[in-house]
């Protein structure tokens, strides 16, 4: 992973970030975390389709809360009537880009670890969940945000 600079603005989103509940599969069971962790983005499948409606736009308002320093936390749910979900990857974003990627560094990846839902639905302001999150979840972020300050802080030694 490359060092990523971050100007003050950012450090102050950095540390008080929005958390943001994603995707990973277009359509049915294209899963495709392996190609954004691979690519160092993430994308959304609604934004592949030339066909415009209500649930795109939503998601394009959505998108368009995402600044860089959020919390990316990739989703699966377990089905429609299921009252849980499952995590699969936690990253930080690191900016947006013109064909409406985000950049983002994925630094844990493989998660399987299952949450209950709290919020249930295609698209709803529950999933921008700063302040309802799991417990475990909650733990794993930290971890994740601590791991990147470790891997892109220069920290000299000195001696005095």
């Amino acid at each position: 992973m490359s060092t990523h600079f971050f100007d003050s603005l950012d450090v102050t989103r950095f540390l008080t970030p929005k958390i943001f509940y994603v995707g990973a599969s277009f359509g049915d069971n294209e899963c495709q975390l392996d190609r954004f962790i691979k690519g160092g983005f993430w994308e959304n499948g609604f934004f592949k389709s030339n066909h415009v409606s209500t649930v795109t736009k939503n998601y394009e308002n959505y998108i368009d809360l995402v600044a860089k320093g959020d919390i990316f936390v990739v989703k699966r749910l377990n089905g429609k009537a299921s009252s849980t979900m499952r995590i699969l990857a936690i990253g930080i974003v690191l900016g947006k880009n013109f064909d409406r990627t985000i950049r983002v560094a994925w630094v844990m990846q493989n998660i399987d670890l299952t949450i209950t839902l709290t919020t249930v639905g295609t698209i709803s302001h529950g999933y921008w969940l700063s302040e309802i999150l799991d417990e475990s979840l909650l733990n794993m972020i930290t971890k994740a945000r601590t791991k990147f300050l470790r891997l892109n802080l220069k920290i000299e030694d000195r001696y005095y």
